[in-house]
């Protein structure tokens, strides 16, 4: 059995699609945050989940767009309720054997971060934006496998609810 290649992707920010103009997207880490404790009757420390690093993704154009580049440092709008901006990924992966099975992940933050990267006669410009992510939900064949809110204070992974 061959494992899963990703054959096709896209991503949408906002309401604009990058289709054929993305080159790579770095999804976010998921890293908990632990502290060791050792209570009375415990023979070794054990480490206790205190939350969860901050998630980050970014993503790399093939060229400059004007709308990316509105994004950066947007969180709010004028009427003062936050207006993260929304990511989303679709794409799907093959089995080597004709099967293929879907990806969808849905995120929204801070643009924190515009990486111009260097200019050449000849040469593709790159934009490479990065995000401070307030949500993300991954779905497998439409199944959801992770679905975290910040501002929602909840973490759901697979069946399971953390918060």
């Amino acid at each position: 059995m061959l494992p899963k290649i990703l054959k096709n992707f896209n991503l949408v920010v906002g309401k604009f699609g990058y289709a054929g103009r993305v080159s790579e997207i770095v999804l976010p880490k998921l890293s908990l945050k632990s502290e060791e404790f050792q209570l009375g009757g415990l023979d070794t420390p054990a480490m206790m989940d205190i939350g969860m690093e901050r998630l980050e993704c970014e993503f790399t154009l093939l060229e400059y767009d004007a709308e990316v580049i509105k994004c950066f440092g947007l969180t709010s709008s004028k009427n003062g309720s936050d207006r993260n901006v929304d990511l989303k990924f679709r794409g799907s992966f093959s089995d080597g054997e004709g099967g293929m099975s879907s990806v969808y992940i849905q995120m929204s933050g801070l643009c924190q971060s515009l990486d111009m990267g260097s200019w050449r006669v000849g040469g593709v410009a790159t934009l490479t934006a990065s995000f401070s992510l307030r949500s993300y939900c991954l779905k497998l064949d439409d199944a959801v496998i992770v679905d975290i809110d910040v501002d929602n204070m909840t973490r759901h992974v697979a069946d399971g609810d953390f918060f």
